[in-house]
């Protein structure tokens, strides 16, 4: 498997911002394929964008929020 780093890396806004328009084409990718489907295939699949759906509302806030809030710093202690 290979592993994806982005250079330069990127920063927390930017990941959070490409990770919500994942969800989205994910969830729109879902919404097309449950049309398709019947029976226990489509209630699978509206189960995955109904879990998009709540992942996606945790990012929002999360991207909007994230230039106000520093991260605590984590110190390391010696020993």
């Amino acid at each position: 498997m290979v592993k994806l780093t982005p250079d330069p890396p990127s920063d927390l806004e930017e990941t959070l911002a490409r990770v919500s328009d994942l969800m989205r084409c994910a969830s729109a990718t879902a919404h097309e394929a449950s049309d398709q489907l019947n029976g226990q295939g489509r209630y699978l699949t509206l189960t995955v964008i109904y879990l998009l759906d709540i992942a996606q509302a945790l990012i929002e806030p999360s991207i909007a929020n994230v230039g106000r809030c520093p991260l605590p710093r984590l110190e390391m202690q010696n020993r």
